[in-house]
């Protein structure tokens, strides 16, 4: 079973060039998914921006689904928090390849709640949107101050995250990919 590391001390682990280099791969595999799914339709031609209404309606959903997320902060449940991504899902966690599915993901997560305690404050700012037809970018900042189980240390979370979200034909939006790195120096 995967035992769950905090990501700042994977980074002090690895050295400053595997570091980047990973940070370059994501980037350019995040960049290369964009463009392929919101360059290709089956005709060939571009996809464009929803109509006003529709597309805020998908906003309002997509914070809503965010606010959720964030909510788990205060009592963590990792099938919750799994039921937001669709499960062929694609993490990308720094430091680290891609975890690819979302029962590698629960496999990937499960030790969270045997290293921190799974009631913690956080909080969500920074986001922005871009929804193309049934396709969204949604970027954000997370805070968090997550307590160890075994000490009475602290491990400070500030990251920048990126998600691509797919709507699923119930109307659902699903996290397809997720890419976050640390705003630490």
């Amino acid at each position: 079973m995967y035992t769950f590391h905090p990501v700042d001390k994977l980074l002090d682990d690895l050295p400053l060039t595997l570091y980047l280099g990973s940070m370059i791969m994501k980037f350019w595999t995040v960049i290369f998914s964009l463009w392929f799914a919101l360059g290709c339709t089956s005709g060939g031609e571009a996809n464009t921006s929803k109509p006003g209404a529709e597309k805020s309606e998908d906003l309002i959903q997509l914070n809503r689904q965010l606010d959720s997320i964030v909510a788990l902060c205060e009592d963590f449940n990792l099938d919750r928090y799994l039921s937001y991504f669709a499960n062929d899902a694609i993490i990308f966690p720094p430091g680290r390849g891609p975890v690819i599915g979302v029962d590698s993901i629960r496999q990937f997560l499960s030790g969270f709640n045997d290293v921190f305690i799974p009631s913690f404050t956080c909080e969500y700012s920074d986001r922005n949107f871009e929804i193309h037809d049934s396709l969204a970018v949604r970027s954000y900042r997370s805070y968090g101050e997550i307590p160890y189980r075994q000490s009475d240390d602290i491990l400070i979370s500030d990251n920048k995250y990126v998600d691509i979200l797919i709507k699923k034909p119930d109307g659902s939006w699903k996290i397809i990919r997720q890419m976050w790195n640390s705003n630490k120096n």
